[in-house]
Parts: C-alpha cells; sequence; structure tokens
C-alpha cells in the first residue's frame, strides 16, 4: 500500500479547522515549525514516524483517520445518528436522546 501524503495532509489540515486550531498554534503543540506543518499539509514533505504520533495525539484523532480516511466530523456524526433514528419509534427515541444529553452534559466528569 502506497501512502497518500497529499490525502493524509488535507486529513490533517481538516481535523485542525474543525479544532479551530492555527497551523502556529499546532506547529507548536507538536514540537515543529510552522512552515514544515504548512508542507506536510499539502503532501509535500513526508513526516516521521515520530511527527505523524504527535499530530494525531495533538488533534485527538487515531492514526487510521489521517492514513485511511475514517474520520467524521461532529457534525457528520450528529447527522449520522439523525439518520439512523429517522424512522424509529419516537418511544424508543427519546430515552436514548435523554441518554446522550445526560452524557453530553457531563462529559467532563467521563
Amino acid at each position: 500500500m502506497e501512502l497518500n501524503y497529499s490525502a493524509m495532509g488535507t486529513r490533517i489540515k481538516n481535523a485542525r479547522t474543525e479544532q479551530k486550531l492555527t497551523q502556529e498554534r499546532l506547529a507548536e503543540m507538536a514540537d515543529i515549525s510552522c512552515a514544515f506543518l504548512g508542507h506536510i499539509e499539502r503532501g509535500t514533505r513526508k513526516m516521521s514516524l515520530e511527527t505523524f504520533s504527535k499530530l494525531c495525539s495533538v488533534l485527538s484523532v487515531s492514526a487510521d483517520c489521517i492514513l485511511l480516511d475514517s474520520y467524521q466530523s461532529e457534525s457528520d456524526i450528529i447527522k449520522g445518528i439523525a439518520a439512523l433514528t429517522a424512522n424509529k419509534s419516537p418511544d424508543k427515541v427519546k430515552p436514548f436522546l435523554r441518554s446522550v444529553r445526560v452524557l453530553a452534559e457531563n462529559i467532563d466528569n467521563l
């Protein structure tokens, strides 16, 4: 399997922008230069495994999200849940959504 560094860079950039991080801030957090991060995001330079690991950690995404495009944005996940529950019984969907709300309200305690 050949790695597509351009696609990986795009996924890193998408994860960064979704988290409202600037290139400067992400580079600082990953201990790399902003110029190098720009090259990574454009796919014009290859990163070390250590840098890849740092970026995944800082962005809180798994390696497969960056390598294989299994990343789903929060809005995609919410849309997916809505689609999955659209044709279900409202009596069963309501307790599910209440559970999600309780989890969200207590996320800092999990």
